[in-house]
Formats: C-alpha cells, structure tokens, sequence
C-alpha cells in the first residue's frame, strides 16, 4: 500500500513482518530507500491490512489467540 503522498510504500514480507520502504521520484525512474522493519505480524494473520494517509497507523484484523481448554 502507498502513503497518500505516494512518498512511502508499506508491504508485507515472506517473514509476516510490515515493512516501508522511501520512495523518492527522480525524473522518469523511482529511487527506494532500505527497507525499514515496522512490525512482526502473529502468524495467521494473513497480509491483509490499511495504512492511514499519513502512514503512521495500520488497520488489520488478527485472529484471537486460541486457548488450550484444561481438564480437571
């Protein structure tokens, strides 16, 4: 996903993890900067998410956590 000012693109990695990335436009061609780690994401939480316009908040939906029932 790209920030509203099309300066910064959001994305999630083969390790589950959102990652950004700077993006800064030279004539015809993009320049990107290094990947910058943001958060590791809880597995199965698929790759699904929103980033607000101004790219500091993400929207994603997590499955609850499963408990391990206990038998007396």
């Amino acid at each position: 996903m790209w920030r509203r000012d099309g300066k910064e693109l959001f994305y999630v990695d083969s390790s589950n993890r959102i990652v950004s990335v700077q993006v800064t436009s030279r004539g015809e061609s993009l320049e990107l900067g290094q990947p910058q780690t943001l958060k590791q994401l809880p597995l199965n939480s698929g790759n699904v998410f929103h980033v607000s316009g101004d790219g500091q908040r993400f929207l994603m939906a997590i499955p609850p956590q499963q408990q391990a029932s206990v038998s007396a």
